[in-house]
């Protein structure tokens, strides 16, 4: 099973973001206040990967997507810490709140990066074994 981080400008209800079924018998979707910035997204991806980019191409082993809401999704337990640090570099450059996949739970930057490191520690430890 896959899970995901999301970064977004979401609407939120109860503390969670809000989804709303657009027609009967589909699935819930979350609600987007707006679309992520894309030159944001460009300028960091331009910033990391060293080259000019005109498109969003995330490096496959990223985990990296750009949903058609204007929301980022990136595997949450992605091997790769470029993902990570991408995703922490457009929140905190556009303001942008970073949930889990279920929408409840809300996290900050930090704590994404220190979740990042605590993962890959104890990885490193069981390799050594």
């Amino acid at each position: 099973m896959l899970h995901y981080l999301l970064v977004g400008h979401f609407a939120h209800e109860d503390d969670h973001i809000r989804f709303v079924r657009d027609e009967p018998n589909r699935w819930m979707k979350r609600v987007v206040q707006k679309p992520l910035d894309l030159e944001v997204l460009r300028s960091v991806l331009r910033n990391m990967i060293g080259r000019d980019v005109d498109a969003l191409f995330f490096p496959k082993d990223w985990g990296v997507r750009l949903d058609p809401d204007g929301v980022l999704t990136v595997n949450k337990y992605t091997h790769n810490g470029q993902a990570i640090d991408y995703l922490v570099r457009v929140a905190r450059r556009t303001g942008a709140e970073i949930w889990d996949d279920s929408g409840v739970q809300k996290l900050t930057p930090e704590e994404v990066e220190r979740d990042w490191n605590d993962r890959e520690a104890r990885m490193r430890r069981l390799r050594q074994k």
